[in-house]
C-alpha cells in the first residue's frame, strides 16, 4: 500500500512539474489603458498576459517580466513594504529590475520588451540579449 501511495504521489509531483511549460497559451498583448495607468515604482501584476509591468522612476521606460520564477517556475508576488518580489515556493528574492537578491533561483527574472501595434495594443516580444 505504501509503495502504491509513494508512486502516486511522484506521478503527481511530476506531472505537476511538467504542466508548467504546457499552461494555457497567453495572449501576450497589453491594452494601452493598462500602460498608461502605471505608477513609477509601483509594480503591476497583468495575468492575462502573464507579466509583470514597471514603470522606471528615474527614465520612465516600462519593463515587462515573466511572472513565473526562473527557479522552477512558480509565480511569484510583489512585496510592497520590502520593495522586492519574493518566490513563495522556495524563498527567492528579486529587486524592482528582476535581479536576482536572494536564492536558490540563479538567474534574473526573464525581461521582455513591449511593442505597439497599430490598434494601440502592446505586444510582449522577447528582449535582446
Amino acid at each position: 500500500m505504501l509503495t502504491v501511495l509513494l508512486t502516486g504521489l511522484v506521478s503527481w509531483a511530476i506531472t505537476k512539474f511538467a504542466s508548467f511549460s504546457g499552461e494555457k497559451a497567453q495572449s501576450r498583448e497589453i491594452p494601452s489603458t493598462v500602460i498608461d495607468q502605471l505608477q513609477p515604482g509601483v509594480p503591476v501584476h497583468y495575468p492575462d498576459a502573464g507579466v509583470w509591468l514597471v514603470k522606471d522612476e528615474t527614465k520612465q521606460d516600462i519593463m515587462a517580466f515573466d511572472d513565473k520564477c526562473p527557479h522552477l517556475g512558480c509565480k511569484y508576488n510583489w512585496a510592497p513594504q520590502k520593495k522586492v518580489f519574493e518566490c513563495p515556493c522556495h524563498n527567492s528574492i528579486f529587486d524592482i529590475n528582476g535581479q536576482v537578491k536572494k536564492g536558490p533561483a540563479n538567474r534574473a527574472i526573464t525581461k521582455f520588451r513591449l511593442t505597439m501595434d497599430e490598434k494601440n495594443i502592446y505586444k510582449i516580444v522577447p528582449a535582446a540579449k
